[in-house]
């Protein structure tokens, strides 16, 4: 077979399997309206959100404004419905939503417009497909750059979750904690917590964030190696814990105002923030909102919070003992944490774990495969070379590196707004995964960022230090 040949046929299976894969991802996006009652799909979860019924067309709208309109060149299916599910980012500048649940087309109404948009955009892509003269590696990308806009969304329309009420949820949809599979390692059990929290010693070494421009498909802010070096420092094995936040809490940490910086405590008190968002006290216990229930808090459990209230609770430790080191990490240092090795043996390692796979619930619990958090160190398969624990799963983690472009930005002119839109000093480097991250995430160059003021996301945080022996 002439070269030409092979290579087209390998780019034309590249296409039917980013094909499969958005066809699998719908179904998941599919089966998480379907958890939701018709009266939900109008309701506003979360006030800086807009309302679900948005996403619904949102993804689609995304889709055929970006492969049938800018790739395709296909005419207009309904111009006004391409142009109001169009932008899905959250308001910006403290300005929230006002709409009420009367603007939005009635829901048959916008499935019906999705289901349009499906029909015609996958008869595009099959004749395509067949069709193709050449390897159009930018049609490629595009496909992908749906696959994971659209995970994305999924993962960031589980936020919602736990800050709808119970009865948004259609009874036989709801999972309960208890009924969602746990950890597959044989040996796991739920673990205690030591006064002192296993600290991993990490030796200086260069670390490269992001990587050079390549024929596969990345995010704007992806592109750009930049070689770093990394002093010794020392990392908590884990997360903190519900158990270990409770003594800030119970300690008066959210009143205590020198423990905030003064943007954060002018957030709080906007907000009337007492607890964790995810937390709530009767009497003197307290309980935790799981995607589909309340339950007794789960102590070993890592912490939900905002990078503010992270900030908070270092200020703690600090007040707690002045000789403490305690800070929160770098980018840098959270991605040496992770990739870092004792030798050069493996020197651009793809995951923290050896080997080529990321399996949910054997290395973290990623991809889907729980709507909740597990316990820190039930997957002790996942920890890195160096021993640290949980560094893929539960929560993303807060760094305090602000969100930057890398060297040699450029913006994509597919999705412009993706990234430049964010590099504002409001905005913080966050690595790992949560649980309903998708495993396409889990590569080493991939940035997520949120504000420091967003409590909502599936995040935690660790601590670092100085290291014992400098």
């Amino acid at each position: 077979m002439h070269h030409k040949e092979r290579a087209l046929d390998a780019f034309r299976l590249q296409l039917s399997t980013l094909l499969d894969a958005i066809q699998h991802a719908r179904l998941l996006t599919d089966a998480f309206f379907a958890r939701l009652t018709t009266e939900a799909m109008y309701l506003r979860s979360i006030a800086e959100r807009h309302r679900i019924i948005f996403y619904l067309g949102h993804l689609e709208a995304f889709d055929w404004n970006l492969l049938g309109t800018r790739v395709f060149f296909q005419p207009p299916i309904h111009p006004t419905f391409e142009q109001l599910f169009a932008f899905g980012i959250d308001p910006v500048d403290g300005n929230l939503p006002t709409d009420v649940p009367s603007d939005w087309p009635a829901l048959h109404v916008v499935s019906a417009f999705c289901a349009q948009i499906r029909s015609t955009l996958d008869a595009t892509l099959a004749h395509f497909i067949d069709t193709c003269a050449d390897t159009d590696l930018a049609t490629r990308d595009a496909l992908a750059m749906a696959l994971e806009h659209r995970l994305m969304h999924l993962e960031t329309l589980s936020y919602m979750l736990p800050h709808l009420p119970l009865s948004a949820f259609v009874p036989s949809q709801m999972i309960s904690v208890r009924s969602q599979p746990g950890p597959t390692e044989p040996d796991y059990q739920r673990v205690g917590f030591p006064h002192s929290v296993r600290r991993v010693e990490v030796p200086a070494g260069d670390i490269t964030i992001g990587r050079n421009r390549d024929d596969a498909f990345g995010w704007d802010n992806e592109f750009g190696a930049q070689t770093l070096s990394v002093p010794a420092f020392a990392i908590a094995a884990r997360k903190v814990v519900n158990q270990e936040f409770l003594s800030f809490v119970r300690a008066g940490g959210y009143r205590e105002q020198s423990l905030w910086t003064a943007e954060d405590w002018a957030w709080k008190e906007s907000r009337d923030l007492q607890l964790p968002i995810l937390w709530e006290q009767r009497g003197d216990d307290y309980f935790q909102r799981a995607a589909f229930e309340i339950i007794p808090l789960p102590l070993d459990w890592p912490v939900q919070v905002s990078l503010a209230e992270a900030r908070a609770f270092v200020a703690y430790l600090h007040a707690q003992d002045s000789q403490t080191t305690a800070r929160l990490p770098s980018e840098a240092e959270l991605h040496r944490a992770a990739y870092g090795t004792l030798t050069s043996s493996d020197p651009d390692p793809q995951y923290p774990w050896p080997g080529q796979e990321a399996i949910p619930l054997l290395h973290g619990n990623f991809g889907g495969a729980r709507f909740d958090s597990c316990p820190v160190g039930a997957f002790p398969a996942g920890d890195s070379r160096l021993g640290v624990a949980d560094l893929f799963g539960n929560h993303w983690e807060w760094s305090q590196t602000p969100f930057r472009p890398l060297p040699g930005f450029q913006i994509d002119p597919r999705y412009p707004g993706y990234s430049a839109n964010f590099y504002d000093n409001k905005h913080f480097v966050m690595k790992g995964a949560a649980a309903c991250t998708d495993v396409r995430f889990l590569r080493r160059t991939f940035r997520n960022w949120f504000q420091a003021h967003y409590p909502y996301v599936f995040a935690g945080f660790r601590c670092v230090y100085q290291p014992s022996v400098q």
